[in-house]
């Protein structure tokens, strides 16, 4: 079992996720947090319209909340890194459309109980992300916010899970038995080049805006 806080040799594995990133000892991690959070977002509102976007008829199409991550991270060729995670993003993908789909209700009765335990603790009031008063003093929620609350959650998560994938990958290609493994070293470097080369644009799209931690 990989000790907490140090750099896997070999990918997490686990589907068809590759990461260098070990799966124990990230809870102060930025990207932790804001794969909860979105995570969250899945739980709490993930069949709530966010917004309107226009397809190619020029029809408004109403966007979900698990619509929106799910298509920005396919985007990026991103997901989250916890498989626990993964499973749950990908059930809500799956039910959306069932009828009668409501995120909350469906995970919280999770006949796993594993899943139902994130859920509930995902769905308590003591996650929630912001409570601020307009000017009359009514309190906005998050559910209110969602069409400004996820994309800034996406782009903080995308751009700190690269950047400690990146990091975690270097670090695997310091491992001696890495190092004096030509094909395997190889097989890093060009993983580096693909974090890269999503890093960049995602970086210019996201401009100088400042991660919030």
């Amino acid at each position: 079992e990989q000790p907490a806080g140090q750099p896997a040799s070999t990918p997490v594995p686990t589907d068809n996720y590759l990461s260098y990133i070990p799966l124990e000892g990230n809870e102060q991690k930025l990207f932790y947090k804001k794969e909860q959070l979105l995570l969250q977002m899945i739980v709490r509102y993930g069949e709530k319209v966010m917004c309107y976007l226009e397809d190619e008829n020029g029809e408004e199409q109403p966007l979900t909340v698990i619509e929106c991550i799910s298509s920005s991270l396919k985007e990026d060729e991103l997901q989250f890194h916890y498989p626990l995670d993964r499973r749950i993003l990908k059930e809500a993908e799956n039910h959306l459309h069932d009828e009668g789909f409501v995120s909350e209700r469906y995970f919280l009765t999770h006949p796993d109980p594993e899943i139902s335990k994130q859920a509930a603790e995902l769905a308590s009031d003591r996650y929630q992300l912001s409570k601020y008063h307009s000017k009359g003093q009514a309190i906005i929620t998050d559910e209110e916010r969602l069409y400004e609350l996820v994309p800034r959650l996406l782009i903080d998560f995308k751009l700190s899970i690269v950047e400690e994938e990146m990091k975690h990958t270097l670090q695997a290609l310091a491992n001696p038995d890495i190092y004096n493994n030509p094909e395997k070293c190889q097989e890093i470097m060009q993983h580096y080049k693909e974090l890269q080369k999503i890093q960049i644009p995602m970086a210019q799209k996201a401009g100088d805006r400042v991660i919030l931690r």
